[in-house]
């Protein structure tokens, strides 16, 4: 995960061009009823709010609960998605 340390703060760095002009926008969070349970999923975009039963997206853990950050660079033409999901007692952070 790429970010840079600047006055006490962490800027989160664009995966594809490192710069630090990212925007974030929609955001999907993935809920399991039970452990490898199929997904549900909530995307709030905006002032929209949608549920999905069995949602398009994939969710970032195969077997619990995940979120997904949505952003955009205004360096370059990159979209990255930041994922949250959980796996046992872990979390794991990663750009797709």
């Amino acid at each position: 995960m790429s970010y840079v340390k600047f006055q006490d703060r962490d800027w989160l760095l664009c995966p594809n061009c490192e710069a630090f002009l990212l925007h974030h926008g929609k955001v999907t969070i993935f809920e399991r009823e039970k452990e490898d349970a199929p997904s549900s999923a909530i995307e709030v975009d905006g002032r929209k709010v949608d549920f999905q039963k069995q949602p398009k997206s994939d969710n970032p853990s195969g077997r619990r609960n995940g979120i997904v950050i949505h952003f955009w660079c205004e360096n370059c033409p990159a979209t990255p998605e930041l994922t949250i999901a959980q796996h046992k007692g872990t979390t794991i952070v990663a750009w797709r």
